[in-house]
């Protein structure tokens, strides 16, 4: 696939997800998204997707500074759910994120050397 798709849904799926980490509980309330476990995961796969997509974009920075850069915005986004008046701050949000980020470093580095 070309490098464009990779970058365009790397930024689409970022925007993407400000969006959503921003719109009122309210907006899920009672939904099955907002229950315990699948909420670690979505938290687990947004991060595993933006972490594959963003290695694959072949940006011209170094994959550190990708994992970095997905690592401040998954503790930036939960920052905002603290001052959120709708949202609630939840330290397992961000294990969930680090973990996705970390599942797709490694999936990366496994497709890379195999």
């Amino acid at each position: 696939m070309p490098i464009f798709f990779f970058r365009f849904s790397f930024f689409s799926l970022s925007i993407l997800f400000i969006f959503l980490s921003i719109l009122s509980v309210d907006t899920f309330n009672n939904s099955i998204f907002t229950s315990g476990l699948i909420d670690k995961f979505l938290h687990f796969f947004a991060f595993f997707a933006l972490t594959t997509l963003g290695l694959l974009s072949k940006f011209k920075i170094k994959t550190l500074l990708i994992i970095a850069l997905l690592f401040i915005l998954g503790i930036f986004l939960e920052i905002i759910h603290f001052f959120h008046p709708y949202r609630v701050f939840e330290l397992l949000d961000i294990v969930a994120n680090t973990l996705g980020i970390l599942a797709g470093l490694g999936l990366n580095f496994f497709t890379k050397k195999y």
